[in-house]
C-alpha cells in the first residue's frame, strides 16, 4: 500500500540484497531510479508491476578512450592533497 506522501528509492548496485528490498519495498514506491540499464532490467524482471514507475539515470560518465599525448621524456605529476 502506497503512503498518500511520495516515496522513491534507488537501486544502485547489483547485489542480491538490494534486489531483495526493492522486491519487498517497490511495490511501495511511486518512483524507482536504477544506475544502469542492466540493474534496471533485473528490477523489471523481479517485480513487473513496478516497471511503469522504474527510470534509469546511469551513474559516471562515458570516457572516451586515451590517446598517447606529449613528448618523450619523464613523466611529470602534480598531486595535491
Amino acid at each position: 500500500m502506497r503512503s498518500s506522501k511520495p516515496a522513491a528509492c534507488t537501486v544502485d548496485t547489483d547485489d542480491p540484497r538490494h534486489y531483495e528490498d526493492f522486491v519487498r519495498l517497490g511495490h511501495t514506491r511511486n518512483a524507482v531510479v536504477a544506475v544502469s540499464q542492466r540493474i534496471g532490467g533485473r528490477c523489471r524482471e523481479r517485480l513487473p508491476p513496478a516497471a511503469s514507475r522504474l527510470g534509469v539515470i546511469p551513474s559516471g560518465i562515458r570516457v572516451p578512450p586515451a590517446r598517447a599525448r606529449g613528448q618523450a621524456g619523464p613523466l611529470r605529476v602534480i598531486y595535491s592533497g
